[in-house]
């Protein structure tokens, strides 16, 4: 494994939490078109796009010129909840962002959400990365691997030179096809590098320590 020379990091679940938000927005929409919708099934479409997430959900027994309606509809019950609530990082993911700094290693964010901007602006963080690659960059979301490949030819390094970290098993698969060292975060990921319960193991010699 060559030496790690970037970082790249998902957004939701890993440098803050915004999965409560997104399960209320989920929820007040598919209430309103009379289906059912559990915290297991958010757990199901986390790390998915918009449209895969309504269609895994929903079904395909909605007109097709309907939906763009109803992804909108959640994305603006999404960031009034954002608009509502002040966003903090979750535990150790300032502590390695300064240690990254420190040890001159580049640092992106890679999140299929098209909000990513929004959130770090609430989170004052927008400065603490070298490259932001969001959901509205890339045609294909994860499993593909098109936006870390993106994140790394902006950042100028080579993808095996990159480290991921991602909470999502979709992000996890996606990593791999890039060709990208890959840490996970949650004991129920498959596949991952190096695998840690939370944010808080996150300590820059682990994210930097080779793996065969």
């Amino acid at each position: 494994m060559p030496v790690i020379k970037a970082v790249i990091f998902d957004l939701d679940g890993v440098v803050t939490s915004t999965d409560k938000f997104h399960y209320l927005a989920w929820k007040r929409l598919f209430d309103e078109l009379g289906i059912k919708f559990t915290p297991e099934d958010n757990e199901k479409i986390k790390g998915v796009g918009r449209r895969e997430s309504f269609d895994l959900i929903a079904g395909s027994g909605f007109p097709e010129k309907s939906i763009p309606e109803y992804l909108n509809k959640k994305n603006n019950y999404y960031c009034e909840l954002l608009a509502a609530n002040e966003l903090y990082p979750l535990p150790g993911i300032s502590e390695l962002l300064n240690a990254l700094d420190f040890g001159g290693i580049k640092k992106a964010i890679a999140s299929g959400s098209r909000n990513a901007r929004l959130i770090l602006d609430n989170l004052h963080m927008v400065d603490r990365f070298d490259v932001i690659v969001d959901g509205t960059m890339c045609q294909k979301s994860k499993p593909a691997p098109d936006i870390f490949l993106l994140a790394a030819r902006m950042l100028s390094v080579s993808p095996c030179s990159c480290a991921v970290i991602e909470d999502s098993q979709v992000g996890i698969e996606a990593a791999a096809k890039a060709g990208m060292k890959s840490i996970g975060i949650g004991s129920l990921l498959e596949g991952a590098d190096i695998l840690l319960s939370s944010t808080s193991e996150l300590w820059i010699e682990t994210v930097l320590q080779k793996t065969s």
